[in-house]
């Protein structure tokens, strides 16, 4: 019993730091490419003009990106 409830503590400590690391590694941005084809969402951009470079072929649109809309300050940069 013991040995099952050690397992259970180790995979959610091991879910919980795997989570933090990816909410901090960058890719979740402030803004999304919303693929013009499949309607898939890459949210890897912090700035909007980033985004818009990266569909500059018109393949796309840029969104804000709605698990970060809290944090959508203009660029200072424009």
């Amino acid at each position: 019993m013991r040995t099952v409830l050690a397992s259970i503590l180790v995979l959610m400590i091991g879910s919980t730091i795997n989570s933090a690391q990816a909410a901090s590694s960058g890719h979740i941005g402030r803004w999304c490419v919303v693929d013009g084809h499949d309607n898939s969402r890459h949210c890897y951009f912090r700035r909007h003009r980033d985004c818009i470079k990266a569909i500059a072929d018109g393949s796309g649109t840029c969104v804000p990106n709605e698990k970060r809309r809290g944090e959508m300050p203009e660029d200072k940069s424009k």
